[in-house]
């Protein structure tokens, strides 16, 4: 029997002889490019049941002659077979300009694929090593030791995927089955409904208006439009004004509300029993600029490539609403708590953060940032931001006007020559002085009242062995 032994290394990044960003793409979940530990692990690991196991690349080449609809999963508990939800997310690398419709540029790079948007379907109807194969860790059980199958599926075709965290060891089976099952197995950890405006998406300067919400049992995110995140509603309560972005304090030139208004391309929008994805480019002259948030029931990933002209600089970061008066934020250069309350009287140390952690009566929120980036040394600074200014915000340019433990990640550019840009004007991927940058944040939902432990924890988890026999 074959065994595929993969460690998501969080340290090995493989570039294609295509373009560099193609491969660095065609990682699980994005996660090693970002310098984030493998997101998976077992039913028996503590919280990291709220993470996802992802299978991509060589793990899914035994199901090469399969269509995504023809794979289902199982877990074997105390004796019996138990479906669970997997959801299979087609990708395909392409052109760059695809989704705006426009001539091929020659830099392509690896998009979830969509056939309800300009990106289309996946050339490849079948099962391939761009795809993704994806499950909840909740869901793995234990080792099969019987000799009785599943109903409904080809016994024969039994995959046995060991996910080992260093600590414990769990199992997940997946099938081809013969036609009668459903992949979600009539459950949905994600609803998605996504609610534009207009009833044709506009791909000009103009902002595509949407009353759209991710809804699960742990939490509920709502978009006004499609860089407008504007509500994070925990146990009733909605603690998010807005995530924000913008050039330095008082610098209204560019926000997620311009970004909005200026030309936009839908890549992917589109939800699974597992997961909702949407991916969308175009942030003001920063076109090809491209947002993909992957939600999951108790945990979502905000990954931003940024491809644009040289710039100063740029804050990304959570502005928090009224509601949020009382929690305590910290991070991983700030361990005492610092209380939201609309009053600038707290000294925070600002630095490259790791992670961060909003906690209250009403849930925590734990922020893990990570990054790849080929900029180097002195070119780019990593470092973070705080503001808790209720009446004089430093910046005030969209949402309430009010800066409730505004806070996230500061970046900025110390070299007018290097540029994010891969293909407009006199700007080329081909040029040494062209970089890649890609920053994700990793939001978990976790119980009222966490502490630092719990974030620390999410912090240092180990990359998973992942065997496939």
């Amino acid at each position: 029997m074959k065994n595929i032994i993969i460690l998501l290394s969080i340290i090995s990044i493989v570039f294609s002889n295509c373009t560099k960003e193609n491969r660095i793409q065609n990682l699980p979940s994005f996660n090693n490019e970002r310098g984030v530990v493998a997101a998976s692990s077992t039913t028996y690991s503590g919280t990291r049941i709220l993470e996802p196991v992802i299978l991509t690349d060589t793990q899914l080449s035994s199901f090469s002659s399969n269509s995504p609809g023809d794979i289902v999963g199982f877990k074997y508990d105390v004796g019996t077979w138990i479906q669970i939800p997997i959801q299979i997310d087609e990708m395909a690398i392409l052109d760059i300009t695809k989704p705006y419709g426009e001539p091929a540029s020659g830099y392509n790079i690896l998009m979830y694929t969509d056939a309800n948007w300009r990106t289309g379907a996946d050339p490849n109807t079948l099962i391939d090593n761009n795809d993704e194969l994806v499950f909840m860790s909740k869901d793995a059980g234990n080792q099969f030791t019987g000799i009785d199958y599943p109903i409904g599926i080809i016994a024969s075709t039994k995959k046995e995927v060991v996910i080992n965290d260093g600590l414990t060891t769990s199992y997940v089976y997946l099938f081809q089955q013969d036609g009668s099952l459903q992949q979600g197995s009539g459950i949905n950890y994600v609803q998605y409904q996504y609610s534009p405006t207009n009833t044709v998406f506009d791909y000009g300067n103009k902002r595509n208006i949407e009353n759209s919400f991710i809804t699960t049992s742990k939490y509920k995110w709502h978009f006004a439009g499609e860089w407008i995140s504007d509500q994070l509603v925990l146990n009733n309560v909605d603690i998010l004004d807005r995530h924000k972005a913008f050039f330095g304090d008082g610098t209204c030139l560019r926000s997620e509300n311009t970004f909005s208004d200026g030309s936009n391309a839908m890549v992917t929008n589109k939800v699974g029993p597992v997961r909702a994805i949407r991916s969308y480019m175009g942030a003001n002259s920063g076109p090809y600029t491209q947002r993909t948030n992957i939600f999951y029931e108790g945990r979502q990933e905000i990954i931003t490539d940024l491809r644009v002209h040289s710039i100063e600089g740029i804050q990304d970061v959570f502005d928090y609403s009224p509601a949020a008066s009382g929690m305590k934020y910290t991070n991983s250069l700030n361990s005492t708590p610092k209380i939201i309350d609309g009053v600038a009287n707290e000294t925070v140390v600002k630095g490259n953060v790791e992670w961060e952690l909003i906690s209250g009566g009403v849930g925590s929120l734990i922020i893990l940032h990570r990054r790849y980036t080929t900029f180097v040394g002195n070119e780019a600074t990593f470092s973070s931001y705080w503001n808790d200014a209720k009446t004089k915000p430093a910046s005030k340019c969209t949402g309430d006007g009010q800066a409730w433990g505004t806070s996230g990640v500061a970046t900025g550019f110390n070299n007018s020559n290097l540029y994010t840009e891969p293909i407009r004007g006199n700007q080329s991927y081909t040029s040494p002085n062209f970089r890649l940058l890609k920053a994700t944040r990793i939001l978990y939902i976790e119980e009222p009242n966490s502490g630092n432990s719990v974030a620390i924890n999410y912090n240092s988890y180990l990359p998973l062995t992942i065997t496939i026999n």
